[in-house]
């Protein structure tokens, strides 16, 4: 699958690119095509569905990952956006294709794993579709596709609140090229 990364504080990301676990992100997206024709034609089906299934089949705990990590001791009921999806080596990851009123959400949850009172993880990955992608699924799929976070925006979102949010961060886009 294609892909392209951007990232914020890139300065503070550099000794952070040789991270094992980053690297295992990586090449899982190469190796895989997780939205293949026969789910996209199927009705009233989530595309984040096969997203998320794509990391929990295959970045499982036997591989030291941890699933859906708590960042606060609330617990009932769960607060929307409590929880990173993906930790390995203080490594925090927010998968999403969700609509893009959550962006702002999906980054402050790995900015909160980042921050002092919870010091989960030394950097985050956010991965997302690209505008491509989204084009792509909308073109090829028989549901309704609402407007999804892509790349692009979360790049142009994170230079609009650059001192803001202050965990460096690698962005990955899942993309799409006819």
């Amino acid at each position: 699958m294609d892909y392209k990364i951007g990232y914020h504080h890139k300065a503070q990301l550099f000794h952070h690119l040789e991270n094992a676990a980053l690297a295992e992100i990586v090449q899982l997206i190469e190796a895989s095509e997780p939205f293949p024709s026969s789910f996209r034609a199927v009705k009233n089906g989530s595309i984040s569905r096969p997203f998320k299934q794509l990391f929990t089949d295959h970045l499982t705990e036997m591989n030291g990952w941890e699933r859906d990590v708590p960042l606060c001791d609330i617990t009932s009921p769960p607060l929307p956006g409590s929880k990173i999806h993906l930790l390995k080596d203080r490594m925090g990851v927010i998968y999403s294709l969700q609509h893009r009123t959550t962006i702002g959400t999906d980054l402050l949850r790995l900015e909160r794993a980042h921050s002092k009172s919870v010091d989960l993880i030394d950097f985050g990955v956010f991965v997302c579709g690209t505008s491509n992608f989204e084009q792509f699924y909308r073109v090829t799929s028989d549901r309704k596709y609402p407007n999804t976070i892509v790349f692009e925006e979360v790049i142009h979102y994170l230079e609009m609140v650059e001192e803001l949010i202050s965990v460096p961060l690698v962005i990955i886009g899942i993309d799409h090229r006819s």
